[in-house]
């Protein structure tokens, strides 16, 4: 699919966004790889085992304690301030993002623009629905600002071991995904689908959605043109963009600023 064409085509409100590593590259964030390669060169030093971060974290967990490896993890993602692209996102009315990233970009966007925003970060925090609007940002993974460590209940998943627990406090969370990847187009932006669960509810939306005619289209954001990873994802039923947030941003005001419309008024039946 062509970038415009995907402009033309957006419903924010009938469209949520799940946001992985990659979208936070702008604004000075990690992704995965880079992340287990940097954590592993500040607190053990030398060249990583892997560039897998849960294992590379378990690893120096083991070695170092949790604590220290939570206070790194602090300190190379919490002064991260969200770019042009990312505050220009979130400035769209999508029914919901959620996140994989520890970092509070999204949250600092929607303060930028005077944006109403809920956070959910585990099972802990779905009564704030019940008493805030605004837009939904679910962190799949967790959030810097809370951990085992500082006596919270909920964990940042980085380790083996959180993926492990993971669904004891985020159940609701992954319910929530489940049923929006089912009822609403799904813009997927800087993620390689490595998270075993994501992939697995992702791919699982895209064959019912194939099978029983379920509402909406799920559509993949890749930074870099790969025809033939595209055409696998093809075959699932996810269709491919190949452009950065930038463009995706760009594009979207350009087919608005055409439209004479707000981009939320922009014609089309889904992506």
């Amino acid at each position: 699919m062509q970038i415009d064409e995907l402009a033309k085509s957006l419903k924010p409100s009938k469209t949520i966004l799940l946001l992985g590593s990659g979208a936070a590259v702008g604004s000075g964030g990690l992704t995965g790889a880079a992340l287990a390669t940097a954590l592993w060169g500040e607190m053990v030093g030398g060249t990583p085992l892997s560039d897998d971060l849960a294992e590379v974290s378990s690893i120096i967990t083991n070695r170092v304690g949790r604590e220290a490896l939570i206070r790194q993890l602090r300190a190379k993602l919490g002064a991260l301030t969200p770019a042009a692209p990312m505050r220009a996102l979130v400035s769209h009315p999508w029914s919901a993002i959620y996140t994989t990233n520890y970092d509070s970009i999204i949250e600092q966007a929607c303060k930028s623009a005077t944006k109403p925003f809920v956070v959910i970060r585990s099972n802990y925090d779905y009564s704030h629905l019940e008493t805030n609007d605004g837009l939904r940002i679910y962190k799949i993974h967790g959030c810097l600002s809370q951990d085992i460590v500082d006596g919270h209940t909920a964990r940042i998943v980085i380790t083996e071991e959180d993926y492990d627990l993971t669904e004891d406090y985020r159940e609701a969370i992954y319910r929530s995904m489940e049923s929006d990847l089912l009822t609403h187009d799904v813009v997927i932006i800087g993620h390689s689908l490595r998270d075993a669960h994501i992939k697995r509810d992702v791919l699982k939306a895209s064959e019912i959605k194939q099978r029983r005619g379920a509402p909406g289209r799920i559509l993949l954001l890749v930074y870099e043109k790969d025809d033939d990873r595209a055409l696998l994802y093809e075959r699932k039923g996810i269709s491919v963009c190949a452009c950065s947030l930038e463009q995706l941003t760009e594009a979207i005001a350009r087919t608005a600023e055409i439209s004479g419309k707000p981009s939320e008024a922009i014609s089309g039946d889904g992506l």
